[in-house]
């Protein structure tokens, strides 16, 4: 308001209608400011609300799920539109969980996507959905579910008392015991 009271002839500054009036196109500067601000904020995947909604329309995806999971959906989506690589299919799948191993055959076109039990029951489906959109038809995706094994343990080292403090389920399923 500042700037603009100084625009004025000095015979307007004690004018109460003059100020009075300033003192409103302020506020709504000062709104007009926020939505702007807020507007642009949209436009951040990691901030965006109701943005979400006309980008899931746009890429044909469903709403569904908490808005995280709408982020990650609206991401996954996005990085599957670019030329295929072993990187980019980390990076789907980074989006969903660390527990992953993700491999590709080249000579027998073949792309290994290796998850726990937990992750394959939890995300599993979305992961394979992003990774068929974002492959080649040609290539084939299979999906291994990761279990340690005893030969596994016996050869990393692990001792009785490390491996106590876990379930039997948990030394079999997790990717790592720490």
């Amino acid at each position: 308001m500042d700037k603009l009271i100084n625009k004025l002839h000095k015979m307007y500054y004690k004018d109460k209608v003059t100020l009075d009036v300033f003192i409103a196109m302020e506020k709504i500067l000062h709104k007009i400011e926020d939505e702007v601000g807020e507007l642009e904020n949209q436009r951040l995947l990691s901030s965006a609300t109701f943005y979400i909604e006309m980008l899931e329309k746009e890429l044909g995806l469903q709403s569904t799920g908490t808005l995280q999971e709408r982020r990650n959906n609206i991401y996954a989506r996005l990085l599957s539109e670019e030329k295929a690589s072993l990187e980019g299919m980390r990076r789907i799948c980074q989006v969903y969980t660390d527990e992953y191993i993700v491999d590709y055959d080249y000579d027998k076109a073949t792309v290994t996507l290796t998850l726990s039990k937990a992750v394959i029951d939890k995300v599993g489906q979305k992961i394979y959905n992003e990774l068929r959109a974002y492959i080649p038809a040609h290539i084939y995706i299979g999906v291994k579910m990761y279990q340690r094994t005893h030969g596994e343990i016996k050869r990393m080292g692990y001792t009785y008392g490390f491996l106590k403090k876990f379930t039997h389920e948990e030394i079999r399923d997790k990717f790592r015991l720490e």
